[in-house]
């Protein structure tokens, strides 16, 4: 009994080793079924790639052949780039030379455009003061003709006066007061004339030499910047201001002329006075009483203020 108990305790020791040893397989069973499952997976996944690696070496050979083909055709189209490239060079040497000598030439217009204003602004402040001075000159010249015409009229005046003294000459004292009242009168208003026309002719001749000097100015700077021959322009400047001198030498001339004939006129006027101071004194002489007769006449008080 103790036997089979023993047997049947080993036995079912046997029996549970067996189920361990079983359930010891079936671990290791679906062990190396996921084992084989992965290698399988391995496999197909090492496959695949094979596969695509071959693809790819394919592409990879595929783009080699036209990297290939590209790298000829880039060599050629670089040589003929490298032969242009010396063409160009080539080329570009006289176009740098010519660039360069543009850049010169356009540096030297710069500089002459600079130079160019420079002086058409002095030519403008040039044309300013010639306008001023032509204004001034305008203005002398107006004066000039007015005092002309103040001589012209006093000159009437005076003729007018001499024609009454002339006239008169008979009238006795009153005769001879307006005489020595003309005559004084014509003397200061001929020293005034003179006066005024000596200023008026300094004025005048500073006026001229001043817008002279502006005209050679203006002509220079003229002869700058239009290049015209300066020679011609400072002739063509010294044959109007000729011309002017000319004309105004005509007026002097005219008025010279009419003074001078004044002159001649007072001179036979005080010729006449002096013939009627003679005979008009030798009157009172021979009137006044003997003792007045040394006394000094009016005539030869007259004679003294005209003198």
């Amino acid at each position: 009994m103790n036997t089979k108990e023993s047997e049947f305790d080993a036995l079912e020791q046997y029996i549970l080793e067996l189920a361990t040893e079983i359930k010891s397989l079936d671990l290791h069973e679906s062990r190396l079924h996921e084992c084989i499952t992965a290698e399988v997976n391995r496999a197909d996944t090492a496959e695949a790639e094979e596969e695509m690696t071959q693809h790819e070496a394919a592409e990879a050979r595929a783009d080699a052949a036209a990297a290939s083909a590209c790298a000829d055709f880039v060599t050629h189209a670089l040589a003929t780039v490298r032969s242009d490239l010396v063409t160009i060079e080539l080329q570009l040497g006289p176009a740098k030379r010519d660039c360069e000598i543009l850049e010169q030439r356009c540096s030297e217009l710069s500089l002459h455009v600079n130079t160019m204003e420079r002086d058409v602004q002095q030519q403008r402040l040039l044309q300013a003061e010639q306008e001023v001075l032509q204004q001034t000159y305008i203005d002398l010249e107006i004066q000039v003709n007015r005092a002309i015409d103040d001589v012209q009229r006093e000159r009437s005046n005076l003729q007018n006066d001499l024609r009454s003294v002339e006239k008169s000459l008979a009238s006795g004292v009153e005769l001879r007061e307006r005489a020595r009242l003309a005559a004084g009168t014509h003397a200061h208003e001929r020293r005034l004339a003179d006066a005024e026309l000596k200023q008026t002719k300094e004025q005048l001749r500073e006026a001229k030499i001043e817008i002279s000097h502006l005209k050679i100015k203006l002509t220079e700077a003229q002869l700058q910047s239009n290049g015209i021959s300066k020679q011609a322009l400072i002739r063509n400047s010294l044959i109007e201001e000729s011309e002017t001198v000319k004309e105004l030498r005509s007026i002097l001339e005219t008025e010279r002329m009419g003074v001078a004939q004044l002159k001649r006129t007072l001179d036979n006027a005080h010729d006449v006075n002096e013939k009627l101071r003679a005979e008009l004194a030798a009157i009172d002489i021979q009137c006044a009483p003997p003792d007045t007769k040394n006394t000094s006449s009016p005539f030869t008080t007259l004679s003294n203020i005209t003198d």
